[in-house]
């Protein structure tokens, strides 16, 4: 018998009793009486969203080869209806801070890349000022870096560091390789530590090991006081290119040009060992957040205008000190305090003004999880549960370099649980720190977005935080606040994120559904040895599988439609495959994604049980034209608004944005409103109250893709600046409206 089902078995037999309609290759499941119970009037809004432009063609991802001149400018650059435009925000580098420099990516240095915007942009918030749909600040997450379209040559310059200054790798004792060796030959099961082998999370660490901070008072949050840290003198050269030209007089070479030259040759070994350290001391800035105060102008070009001068204009990077809250901050792995925030994925807002920033892969900064003693119980978090030491990326760090003492596991265990939570961030108080949120659970967090239970008397409803766990074979969580909110009061007490439960959600066969509490008295947890709500926390994944959480395809954003009630879940791909947990099918590939829509019980979202219905499916294969869905919002009429990220293995296309009514004639139907450059994923699609603008981040523009080749001399896009400038691809947040105003889709 198993504890956690994996989705897809529940969905093949629930989608084999309900004959779902299938079309073209796209699974439109989200009609009436099919299995959910709900009549059309009750699915339906009142106002019926009507497509008002003509879509895109999607981009297949090979057009970018192409000899003819349209076609290429076309794959390599951003398309929207002819009826809107779309105008650049801000772009990787931009600065966010009066009297920094114009942006030259040949002389970046950590210290000004704190001052600008930051790379990878993906979650978007809007927060009105007063109100306003044309004046408010933006808060737009940082996912991970990406050196080798960020700086020139970088590969060759790891090369030659990594050969003559980088650490070795640590080689345990024969009997410790023998046990390590035991135990990745008897894994757990895909995802996750589901074997109760860990315990109270205090055993087996050395009492002796590191010394303990000093702790504040039982109840009361101290914010650490900002240190200064005093670096030696750098000699860092102001880059490899010509003397004296900027990239834009600088004409990019042929790919092969130089293949066998030394870019270096005439750099001394320190200056190419500060050179090499001062690039990977910028990606540390350049990841985490970017707030910024937007306005928009009517008389200008762009209209939407950087407030330059603004208070609220702040980066918060991987060393930004902040302060960890809730029942995990008291864990002796986790502590009350850390240092940055990275790998921010999704997010979302809340009510009272703030953000909530998903931590998501953060595994990929940390190295040697697998030389830990195959008996050490943080060994067995971080390979069993989080999946550290898969093999490597290309975007994955080289901070562990430059930083030894912080993400060399076998010299720090413990600095990765500090990371994997929500993090709160108040983009209105600048002198505020971060506020990493444990009792949402640590997991690789896509998003966090609130929702307000039934109000009960002259109180309002409990909080609730749906959130994602972005990785194949993970859960859908939601945490309900032990508190009610005020109803006359804008902002709660700071404890409710803190004083609550975590719950998974369990998907069953008839339609129907339920959320288990992961707290230490479930007797699944109990029987396990896990006694400590703190010890559930720091290895949510392991609870969630003991309790019988349904393992899914990658949980992404996670929204609440305002015009419905209903919650969707997205799920964008899972091509891992299936291991057989007993005698069921063989894991059907699921290469395209797929979207659920969940209504709580009495349209209450603090209800422990649910009916849930499939959305609409992705597609694969290149006659397909829309997969792997990503981020989500809603539009006029409550129509989804989807962005995609894996459409080009997925159905060998360019990644897009894509309108989905949910009522009449064309509901789940998608209509491709923009299509990204190539090598670039859409995300954090966010609409102002008016809805008459639309946000959009536009990440890695110019990744490789396919096997193909994509670096700082030779990108396969130079979007968004043209390919004359020499300047490499840059993240940027664009801003879509439609000719002469009206609301964005219409």
């Amino acid at each position: 018998m198993k504890n956690s089902e994996y989705f897809d078995d529940i969905l093949d037999r629930s989608l084999a009793r309900r004959n779902a309609l299938k079309a073209g290759g796209m699974a439109l499941l989200g009609g009436a009486g099919l299995g959910s119970g709900w009549s059309e009037e009750a699915r339906c809004p009142d106002e019926v969203f009507e497509i008002g432009f003509t879509p895109v063609d999607s981009v297949p991802v090979n057009l970018k080869k192409s000899t003819d001149k349209a076609d290429k400018e076309k794959a390599q650059g951003l398309q929207v209806p002819n009826t809107y435009e779309y105008k650049e925000l801000i772009r990787w580098g931009d600065p966010i801070l009066a009297k920094v420099s114009e942006f030259d990516p040949t002389k970046q240095t950590a210290e000004e890349q704190e001052k600008r915007f930051g790379f990878n942009c993906d979650f978007v918030g809007f927060f009105p000022i007063d109100g306003s749909s044309t004046h408010g600040l933006l808060t737009v997450n940082h996912e991970y870096p990406d050196p080798e379209l960020m700086f020139p040559h970088y590969t060759e310059l790891r090369e030659w560091y990594v050969a003559k200054y980088g650490p070795p790798i640590p080689s345990p004792s024969p009997e410790a390789e023998e046990k390590r060796k035991k135990a990745d030959n008897n894994p757990s099961p895909k995802g996750g530590a589901a074997v109760p082998d860990l315990g109270n999370a205090n055993a087996g660490k050395p009492k002796a090991e590191k010394p303990k901070a000093a702790k504040p008072a039982k109840g009361k949050e101290s914010a650490p006081k900002e240190k200064k840290e005093e670096k030696p003198d750098k000699v860092v050269p102001k880059g490899t290119m010509a003397p004296g030209k900027k990239p834009s007089e600088e004409a990019p070479k042929e790919k092969d040009e130089g293949k066998n030259e030394d870019h270096f040759a005439g750099m001394s070994d320190e200056e190419k060992k500060a050179l090499f350290e001062e690039y990977n001391n910028v990606t540390m800035a350049s990841v985490g957040l970017s707030v910024i105060e937007i306005k928009r102008v009517e008389e200008a070009d762009p209209k939407w205008q950087l407030v330059m001068d603004s208070k609220y204009n702040r980066r918060i990077t991987a060393n930004t000190e902040s302060v960890i809250t809730g029942p995990a901050a008291l864990h002796p792995w986790v502590g009350r305090t850390a240092r940055g925030t990275m790998s921010n994925c999704a997010a979302g807002k809340t009510p009272w003004n703030t953000v909530l920033s998903g931590e998501e892969n953060f595994q990929e900064a940390f190295v040697y999880a697998h030389s830990l003693e195959p008996d050490d119980p943080r060994r067995e978090v971080h390979v069993c549960s989080y999946s550290f030491g898969k093999e490597r990326k290309n975007y994955e760090r080289d901070w562990y370099l430059v930083d030894d003492e912080r993400f060399n596991l076998t010299k720090n265990p413990e600095e990765p649980f500090k990371y994997g939570w929500v993090v709160e961030v108040d983009p209105f108080d600048p002198d505020s720190h971060p506020k990493k949120r444990t009792s949402l659970g640590r997991l690789k967090h896509e998003a966090c977005t609130f929702a307000e239970g039934k109000p009960k008397g002259d109180k309002g409803g409990k909080v609730v935080m749906y959130t994602g766990d972005d990785e194949e074979f993970q859960c859908v969580y939601k945490y309900i606040s032990h508190q009610r909110l005020e109803k006359d009061s804008s902002r709660p007490a700071d404890d409710i994120l803190d004083e609550g439960i975590l719950y998974v959600a369990v998907f069953n066969d008839d339609s129907t559904g339920k959320w288990v509490p992961l707290t230490p008295e479930h007797p699944a947890i109990k029987n396990a040895g896990i006694h400590d709500i703190a010890d559930v926390l720091v290895d949510t994944r392991k609870a969630a599988k003991l309790v019988g959480g349904t393992q899914m395809d990658r949980p992404e954003d996670i929204e609440t439609n305002p015009v419905n009630g209903k919650v969707y879940v997205v799920l964008t791909k899972n091509t891992d495959g299936k291991e057989e947990i007993n005698a069921a099918n063989p894991y059907p590939s699921n290469p395209g994604g797929h979207i659920i829509e969940i209504t709580e019980k009495n349209g209450n979202h603090a209800a422990k049980s649910f009916t849930w219905d499939i959305f609409v499916k992705g597609e694969s294969g290149k006659d397909g034209t829309f997969a792997c869905p990503d981020n989500i919002c809603f539009g006029p009429g409550g129509a989804l608004w989807v962005s995609t990220d894996g459409a080009p293995k997925a159905i060998e296309k360019n990644d897009g944005l894509f309108a989905i009514p949910i009522s009449g004639p064309k509901a789940g139907v998608p209509h491709q409103f923009l299509s990204s450059p190539c090598g670039a994923e859409v995300c954090g699609p966010e609409m102002t109250p008016n809805q008459e603008t639309l946000f959009v981040a536009i990440q890695h523009p110019g990744e490789e893709q396919r096997g193909e080749t994509s670096n700082f001399e030779n990108p396969t896009t130079r979007w968004p600046d043209n390919d004359d400038s020499a300047m490499p691809p840059r993240p940027s947040v664009i801003v879509i409206e439609k000719d002469g105003g009206g609301k964005i889709g219409s």
